[in-house]
């Protein structure tokens, strides 16, 4: 081998080598996409490498960043409204849509027309998954998402968009003659545990998203889309 074709194996070494040197100390990781939710950004069948966050030694500290950006996560599990922390926890990409502190509106008529499970009618499968608030897929909110240590009062509505969130984050609370009772003590507010979020897929008219499954906490964002291959 002649010193041109040494310095050339020796460079695409080292390219590798470090490569994979920042996967490992990085916590980059790679998932296969299957379906349609984030078209035309990610196609079914693309790579997308992942930037994986550490919630323990590397919290989100700054959620303008995310605003907006294409985050792998693991959806809430829901059944009755409550989130579950045991059961098993799908993953799935999104774009964020809605950082802890922001209210989030959707008015999308012009899309209504496309699929017929989108239509402007309420909608039993739709967070909160209550017929007192009657959203859509294509008209929905105003919701407000939850910012850690941020308060709220404890009133018919609020208890509908946010009990899943008071029983996951501990609280049991029980309604009498129209007062609240959270661990057994009289309140009139909550105050929030953490962080949440509202993801929304790119393929508007086709995704199950937050306005499925409610609010996304914290710990189940997994990382950020850094490459689309």
């Amino acid at each position: 081998m002649n010193k041109k074709k040494h310095s050339i194996v020796l460079g695409l070494f080292v390219v590798f080598a470090c490569i994979i040197i920042s996967i490992l100390y990085s916590r980059i990781d790679y998932y296969i996409v299957s379906t349609e939710s984030m078209l035309p950004t990610i196609k079914p069948g693309n790579y997308i490498l992942v930037k994986v966050f550490n919630h323990d030694s590397d919290p989100i500290n700054d959620n303008y960043l995310l605003k907006s950006r294409i985050l792998v996560i693991k959806k809430p599990v829901t059944e009755d409204t409550v989130i579950s922390k045991g059961a098993a926890l799908d993953v799935f990409v999104k774009r964020c849509h809605g950082i802890p502190g922001d209210t989030i509106r959707i008015s999308r008529k012009d899309l209504v027309h496309k699929v017929s499970n989108l239509r402007d009618q309420f909608n039993k499968n739709i967070f909160p998954h209550d017929s007192t608030i009657r959203w859509s897929a294509t008209q929905f909110g105003p919701l407000w998402v939850p910012k850690k240590g941020s308060t709220i009062l404890l009133n018919a509505k609020n208890i509908v968009l946010y009990s899943s969130i008071m029983r996951y984050e501990g609280a049991s609370f029980i309604q009498n003659r129209g007062k609240y009772f959270l661990n057994g003590k009289y309140v009139d507010h909550y105050t929030f545990k953490n962080n949440y979020y509202f993801f929304l897929g790119d393929n508007f008219y086709s995704s199950e998203d937050s306005r499925f499954w409610g609010l996304v906490p914290e710990i189940n964002l997994i990382g950020k889309v850094i490459k689309i291959i």
